[in-house]
């Protein structure tokens, strides 16, 4: 009796895996065969988008970002019966600074919207193989984003004014930023985060926003705003 048991645990572990294998296999034949088109949203009451994610040939891109945000860095994985699709949201703070030439961006969120087998069959059976997807903007995954200082700039142990100095940037430098605060603090006349930095190898800090430019240097963004924030800075 027992040994019937452990056959047809076997059996059914056997065809769950098989099962998940051939829908994987769905899954990368779409890929690989369709062209898809996604049209990317905040929430299913959103008239705009953010942004279109691509997939041709199992290559993804972005592109059609929107005027005041971008769609960055698309990846994505077969997983559990889903296409797992990553990718970069990033909204501008102003849509132009004071000198007009350059866009200022807000750090990053890095978010996932999941696509399962019928929705992709759904898709291609479509005329404009086109689908809109909403995702959850309440989960958000590490990531990371360049920066340029404008000024020379102090890094300190904690998000504030009264934080220890522990470091400094000079005007022109490119740095790393690894995180940002949700809140925003005014200084010199504007309201900015402060975002994260790296001292040495096994220490951060942080420094205000009002005096970094985040820019992106991305081959599906087509442009990037790193020489014009320098250009502006001599």
């Amino acid at each position: 009796m027992k040994r019937k048991k452990i056959y047809v645990l076997m059996l059914l572990s056997l065809f769950i895996q098989f099962n998940l294998f051939s829908r994987d296999s769905e899954i990368n034949s779409i890929l690989q065969n369709e062209e898809i088109d996604i049209g990317v949203r905040i929430n299913e009451k959103s008239p705009n988008l953010l942004g279109i994610i691509n997939i041709k040939e199992s290559k993804i891109s972005s592109y059609g970002n929107g005027t005041f945000s971008l769609l960055l860095n698309p990846e994505y994985v077969i997983k559990d019966d889903c296409l797992e699709i990553f990718f970069s949201r990033v909204f501008a703070k102003n849509f132009f600074d004071s000198t007009k030439k350059y866009n200022t961006w807000l750090f990053p969120d890095r978010v996932e919207i999941k696509i399962t087998v019928e929705e992709l069959k759904k898709i291609i059976q479509t005329k404009n193989k086109y689908l809109k997807v909403t995702f959850d903007d309440t989960v958000t995954f590490p990531t990371t984003c360049q920066a340029i200082v404008i000024d020379n700039l102090n890094i300190r142990d904690e998000p504030s004014l009264n934080g220890k100095k522990i470091g400094n940037l000079k005007k022109r430098d490119e740095i790393t930023l690894f995180d940002t605060t949700k809140d925003f603090d005014e200084i010199d006349g504007e309201k900015n985060p402060w975002y994260k930095v790296k001292v040495s190898e096994n220490e951060y800090g942080w420094v205000y926003g009002g005096y970094v430019r985040i820019f992106f240097d991305d081959e599906n963004l087509g442009y990037s705003d790193k020489e014009k924030i320098l250009e502006s800075l001599n």
